[in-house]
């Protein structure tokens, strides 16, 4: 019966396609075939895509609550305020990829240069670190790869010969008004 039954189904389906064909016409079907299409696009493509869109803005949004670790009382107020949130958010990921690579942030600072066209469009950052080779090169890819920055001077040093820790201190800039 088994074998009966699977050699006359697709039998039944044809004929039951036909007549669905001959009953309504084949722009009617195809027309109402249109939304199906585009349902299931949606459901196997885009919904999943947007679940991990808002995952990942939720993300974000966690991170940036989180203030600034960097700035301390002594440096410039005028600073501070001359940040816009794009800059700001851009410092964050900065230090974020940094921590991500494992390099401790031993402090940092900041400034604008004093004239010129430069003052206006350039922060300049001097962080010292701590961490090893691998971590910082790796770091220093991430970095140049996804913010607007110019590695501008690199130190690193062992204190002593067969430790791998480097104290490192690296200067960078930060060109304002680019994403």
């Amino acid at each position: 019966m088994d074998k009966k039954f699977s050699q006359t189904a697709p039998a039944k389906l044809r004929w039951k396609s036909a007549r669905l064909v001959e009953k309504t016409g084949k722009w009617p079907l195809a027309a109402a075939a249109i939304p199906l299409l585009l349902a299931g696009y949606w459901q196997l493509w885009l919904a999943p895509d947007n679940a991990r869109q808002l995952s990942a803005l939720k993300t974000m949004q966690q991170q940036l609550k989180a203030p600034l670790p960097v700035m301390a009382e002594s440096d410039e107020p005028a600073l501070q305020t001359a940040l816009s949130v794009t800059e700001y958010q851009q410092v964050k990921m900065l230090f974020a990829i940094l921590a991500r690579n494992k390099l401790q942030v031993e402090g940092s600072s900041y400034h604008f240069p004093a004239a010129g066209e430069e003052a206006e469009k350039n922060l300049k950052l001097s962080i010292p670190l701590r961490g090893s080779w691998s971590s910082l090169a790796q770091a220093l890819q991430e970095i140049t790869r996804v913010l607007p920055v110019a590695v501008e001077r690199l130190d690193a040093r062992r204190t002593q010969a067969d430790v791998s820790q480097l104290s490192i201190t690296l200067q960078l800039t930060l060109h304002r008004g680019q994403a």
